[in-house]
């Protein structure tokens, strides 16, 4: 009930002035809840190397190269034979200044409509206590639609 996990991301986001982003970490995934076929939930607990490129309104481009511990917790979910769920929180902070972190909720709840027809919604909440200048500290985005399988 104890894994090892590891993995890479490559991101940009002009929203958040974000430019380029690349992680490569790993860490330690416990089961919490191994006996259930129906519900699961997962703690990771792990670091990553995180290189930034930010393009800062005040200071120009900003570029960092540090190392954050990343830290989750993971639940999915089949509510009945029609309804799915699945949500995923994370903490990271930099590990030379624990005021400097990311708080990140992913979100989702499907309904299945028919054998080929969901409807998903989704939300994806983001938290960071030094954003670049000009952006908010906190983000919310909210999806729904349709979704057809072939």
């Amino acid at each position: 009930h104890v894994l090892f996990e590891s993995f890479v991301q490559k991101q940009f986001n002009e929203s958040i002035l974000l430019s380029d982003r690349h992680l490569v970490g790993g860490g330690i995934r416990f089961d919490l809840h191994p006996s259930s076929s129906k519900f699961n939930i997962y703690l990771g607990i792990g670091a990553m190397w995180e290189h930034e490129r930010i393009n800062d309104k005040d200071v120009g481009e900003i570029t960092t190269r540090i190392i954050r511990s990343t830290n989750y917790i993971n639940w999915t979910g089949q509510l009945d034979e029609r309804i799915t769920t699945s949500a995923t929180g994370y903490y990271q902070a930099h590990t030379r200044r624990f005021e400097d972190y990311r708080i990140l909720f992913q979100g989702s709840l499907t309904f299945r409509l028919t054998t080929k027809l969901a409807f998903p919604l989704r939300v994806n909440l983001r938290y960071d206590s030094e954003p670049p200048t000009g952006i908010r500290k906190h983000d919310v985005e909210i999806f729904n639609g349709l979704r057809y399988t072939f």
